[in-house]
């Protein structure tokens, strides 16, 4: 493990110890990030097997419907009914 890693490792552990949701994956994986196995949600923390990650925060934003409920762009003014949703994204 070098510096930037030590100092990677450090800020998720100062960020689980502050409160903040930490996920983990095999060091052999790209995806498929998770919640920790144990019971409580406490972090092993092996980082000879196990990537860890600050949990992201999904995005919101608001979109513009018409009154079909169809997304409205600038091409497609809506006559009316027209309505704001707010849309979270699904981590």
């Amino acid at each position: 493990m070098n510096k930037e890693d030590t100092k990677k490792a450090i800020e998720v552990m100062q960020a689980y110890v502050d409160g903040g949701e930490v996920e983990l994956r095999s060091v052999h994986e790209t995806t498929n990030w998770h919640a920790p196995y144990s019971p409580d949600g406490t972090p092993s923390w092996n980082l000879e097997f196990r990537a860890y990650r600050i949990k992201p925060k999904p995005r919101e934003w608001e979109v513009l419907l018409d009154k079909n409920d169809w997304t409205m762009t600038i091409r497609q003014p809506g006559v009316g009914g027209r309505r704001w949703i707010k849309v979270r994204e699904v981590i």
